[in-house]
């Protein structure tokens, strides 16, 4: 399975609408592997503010993240942080030994992941992310959520 980053609204009776395509916000195992790492958790308090007075992608370790209004701000400076060290991230996150990502396919055949294609996928997740961060302020009580 995948996570994923949908942007959405909420209806009158409040259902869920989605507003534009979901894209890949990384593997399943990212919750605890990526999101919820130590290190990540580590540069993400850097950015939090007294409101929202909580990071959020570390909390994809234990549920899904939902977020709109000032929490979209949090989510934000959480995302551009990550983005500015994404390099030296993956190479801690690599450090134990266990790559985030373990096989790229591509021109019909499979490969072992190098440390540049994970480099690529984190950062590639990221700008999804931060892509549906702005989709969602475009629009009223525009809402992302990982799931």
């Amino acid at each position: 399975m995948s996570l994923s980053v949908t942007v959405f609204q909420r209806n009158a009776t409040g259902e869920m609408v989605i507003a534009d395509d979901s894209r890949g916000a990384g593997f399943e195992s990212w919750r605890t592997r990526v999101w919820g790492s130590e290190p990540v958790k580590k540069l993400v308090e850097a950015v939090r503010r007294p409101k929202p007075s909580r990071v959020l992608l570390p909390s994809l370790a234990f549920s899904d993240l939902e977020v709109e209004g000032e929490e979209l701000d949090q989510l934000e400076r959480e995302i551009d942080l990550l983005l500015q060290h994404v390099p030296a991230l993956v190479t801690e996150l690599h450090g134990d030994g266990s790559p985030i990502v373990g096989v790229v396919i591509g021109d019909g055949a499979a490969r072992t992941a190098t440390i540049e294609d994970a480099r690529s996928s984190l950062r590639n997740r990221l700008e999804n992310i931060q892509t549906a961060i702005r989709v969602a302020r475009t629009l009223p009580h525009g809402r992302v959520i990982i799931w």
